[in-house]
């Protein structure tokens, strides 16, 4: 009768898991845990298949709930108290959850010569489990982290065309400066409203400005500017209504990789690197500087975030 009541509990374990886990069309567990669990000779070394892949995931969910972290505390007065409180909630019931499946599994199969087998079902729960909680945690951060990974690029652009330097504090001139280097190194994402022809607009190439070939609008500088800093630029030293200069068009050869957030003093600091091809022919990429970017949260900025500081320097410096 025990051993009817432990198959049956077995099904019922089997519901509890994603379908995935089980027939010839299921998903790895983990990476590099299929080919583990096809040399094991052992229930012991299956158990450290099991072990491997758990830590896996384990890293995964401590990496989410760090970023989620983060974004708690960048949050204003009473909404970062209660973002905290909602996490800490979510992770202590997420732990509980898995330690009671664990202790309902060994508690169906008993004990004597079920042991190992309840060993390995308890760890398959709680792999999953945590595989269930990572990609859930890391769903919840998604928008943010997506957003901060969207600035990081933009940034890694102004830092391959050389538009922007080092900075601790965005000013206005350093708006000003950039949406100009932006416009004149044809970097900006606007191109499609800058391409402007000489005979169908007579009115923007007269008198001294006979020479240039295209022209920006100011109210179109300022939106290069939200794009890369998530504020418009005053524009307060240009005269006139429109910027001119000359766009030249070029390959983007550099890719920022965002490595990590963390909480900082007014918002988040976003770390990545910058990979740059040499070699446009073997395409080989090589780590050329890392940066670290502070991000402060604002609700009327685009992507929800302004740029407060860039900092780059050479790889492994």
């Amino acid at each position: 009768m025990r051993r009817m009541f432990m198959i049956c509990c077995s099904v019922t374990v089997l519901f509890f898991l994603p379908v995935f886990s089980w027939g010839a069309d299921r998903e790895e567990l983990a990476p590099g845990y299929d080919r583990c669990m096809e040399s094991a000779t052992g229930a012991s070394d299956m158990l450290q298949c099991g072990k491997n892949a758990y830590l896996y995931w384990e890293e995964k969910l401590t990496e989410s709930y760090k970023n989620l972290w983060a974004i708690c505390n960048a949050l204003e007065g009473h909404s970062s108290e209660q973002c905290r409180e909602h996490i800490a909630k979510i992770e202590k019931s997420g732990q509980e959850y898995r330690e009671q499946g664990m202790d309902l599994i060994h508690l169906f199969y008993g004990e004597g010569d079920d042991v190992q087998m309840a060993r390995l079902e308890a760890q398959r729960f709680n792999i999953v489990a945590a595989q269930k909680q990572a990609s859930a945690m890391g769903s919840l951060a998604c928008p943010a982290l997506d957003n901060a990974r969207a600035i990081f690029e933009r940034q890694t652009l102004l830092w391959e065309r050389g538009i922007v330097k080092n900075f601790d504090v965005l000013s206005d001139d350093i708006l000003d400066s950039a949406v100009l280097g932006v416009y004149n190194t044809g970097v900006t994402p606007l191109d499609a409203g800058c391409y402007l022809r000489r005979d169908a607009n007579p009115e923007l190439f007269k008198a001294s400005k006979q020479n240039f070939d295209l022209a920006l609008h100011a109210a179109t500088a300022a939106d290069i500017a939200t794009y890369f800093f998530g504020r418009p630029a005053p524009l307060r030293n240009v005269t006139g209504e429109y910027l001119y200069g000359n766009q030249a068009d070029g390959p983007v050869m550099c890719r920022g990789k965002m490595t990590g957030v963390s909480a900082a003093a007014s918002g988040i600091a976003v770390r990545g690197a910058i990979f740059c091809m040499e070699d446009p022919v073997s395409e080989k990429e090589t780590r050329n500087a890392d940066m670290e970017i502070l991000l402060e949260k604002n609700a009327k900025a685009p992507l929800g975030w302004i740029v407060h500081s860039v900092h780059t320097h050479p790889a492994g410096e």
